[in-house]
């Protein structure tokens, strides 16, 4: 599904992966109420009451209602065409004027034409900052993967890898689905949890910020994040291929560490829903997390890292 320049030692992905993490009951790592994510997410919730009422009342029901009925959707429901998922995820955005527009070849030229309304930051690290996209593109895919991942050889705090077109739709998705998440790390006889929040930030190019979440929520936007990771779909729909890279902003985290929160986060982020049980957990973590559903569970959580799918 997708695939990094730096692979962590076999010893750590065992270690992570088929050892069982043990989080002690006075886990002092773990932020006091995270397994009652509406506590966090009480300021979203400030936020967007008036629309939850008009909502609520719209429909005949009230408040805590209508969120039950939110976080009651079935697994069935978590099935889906990510390509269909992608075309109407940006039939919302602004469409050009009527007599400009043309109708999209295929949900990955969709994707395409909504980058491309989008504005630019002048701030925004694009897939210009690393590379000539303009001879880049001469490339066969396979060639662009290779390129891309001797750009980043030998960089001290700069990590990069690759994904296919069906990963990175699944990915483009849920992202906006589910714009914030939270990710284990092991430590020692416990874990923290660190907070991942994702923006859509410029043409062709989206970013997530991974924070310790007890630093998060202590500064909230002015926590200084360990991780930025960017996703570039400059490639989507010519080659096939969505291109990403990650920067370390600080020592207090290690590379390892770092490798394997990014490869977390877009193990859950890609999950496939039709392909297994495992995978269909993974999205409906995502959306117990965001719609501030009580039946969240680190424990559910860590399990799900767990799981190779």
């Amino acid at each position: 599904m997708f695939s990094c320049s730096l692979t962590l030692r076999a010893d750590i992905m065992l270690r992570v992966v088929r050892q069982r993490l043990v989080v002690p009951a006075t886990a002092a790592l773990r932020p006091a109420g995270l397994n009652v994510p509406a506590r966090f997410y009480s300021d979203v919730f400030d936020r967007y009451k008036d629309k939850l009422r008009a909502k609520a009342e719209k429909e005949g029901v009230s408040v805590d209602e209508l969120l039950q009925k939110s976080a009651s959707k079935t697994k069935a429901d978590e099935v889906y065409d990510p390509f269909d998922l992608v075309t109407k995820a940006n039939a919302k955005q602004e469409k050009p004027p009527a007599e400009n527009a043309e109708k999209a070849q295929s949900p990955l030229e969709a994707v395409a034409r909504a980058a491309s309304m989008s504005s630019t930051s002048a701030k925004t690290k694009d897939l210009s900052t690393f590379v000539d996209v303009e001879a880049l593109a001469k490339h066969d895919t396979k060639e662009i993967e290779m390129i891309w991942k001797a750009r980043f050889v030998n960089k001290q705090i700069e990590f990069c890898g690759a994904l296919n077109s069906d990963a990175y739709a699944r990915l483009y998705v849920n992202a906006r689905k589910y714009p914030t998440f939270v990710l284990p790390l092991p430590q020692g006889e416990g874990v923290e949890l660190y907070y991942s929040q994702w923006s859509f930030v410029g043409n062709y190019t989206i970013h997530c910020l991974i924070t310790p979440l007890a630093e998060y929520k202590l500064h909230q936007e002015y926590a200084h994040p360990r991780v930025s990771v960017m996703m570039h779909s400059d490639f989507l729909t010519d080659k096939g291929i969505a291109l990403h890279n990650a920067t370390l902003q600080d020592n207090e985290i290690s590379m390892d560490n770092a490798v394997l929160l990014t490869l977390n986060l877009l193990r859950f982020y890609t999950a496939d829903p039709a392909a297994s049980e495992h995978s269909r957990a993974k999205i409906d973590l995502l959306r117990q997390f965001n719609t501030g559903d009580t039946s969240f569970s680190t424990d559910k959580l860590i399990e799900a890292t767990e799981t190779l799918d």
